[in-house]
C-alpha cells in the first residue's frame, strides 16, 4: 500500500500493520505477453518458451531470455546472465 524510506523501509501494508526492513525487492509479476512465437511451437505446457543451456530454443538460431523461459529464480540479474549465455553462443556458433 505505502513505501516510505527513513533509516530503514517502513512498509504499510493492506491491513495497516507496518514492517520494517533494510531492503525491498518489488516483483510486478511475470506473466508476459510476447507473441512472436505462436507458430514456433517453442513453449512449454506452463507457456513458457523451453531452452536449452545455450539458451537456444528447439527452432535453431531463436533464443530466449529472461522471465520467458522456465526457472527458478525471476531477477535482473539473472535475465541479464541468461542474455550474456546465448550471446556467447552465438558469437562461438557464427556461420
Amino acid at each position: 500500500k505505502e513505501i516510505k524510506k527513513e533509516e530503514k523501509f517502513i512498509l504499510k501494508l493492506e491491513n495497516e500493520k507496518t514492517i520494517e526492513v533494510d531492503g525491498i525487492f518489488i516483483n510486478l509479476g511475470n506473466e508476459f505477453t510476447s507473441s512472436f512465437d505462436k507458430n514456433l511451437n517453442i513453449r512449454n505446457q506452463k507457456n513458457f518458451i523451453e531452452v536449452d543451456k545455450n539458451m537456444e530454443t528447439n527452432t535453431k538460431g531463436i533464443y530466449a531470455a529472461g522471465d520467458v523461459i522456465e526457472k527458478d529464480l525471476r531477477q535482473i540479474c539473472t535475465a541479464i546472465s541468461d542474455a550474456a549465455i546465448a550471446v556467447d553462443h552465438i558469437k562461438r556458433n557464427r556461420d
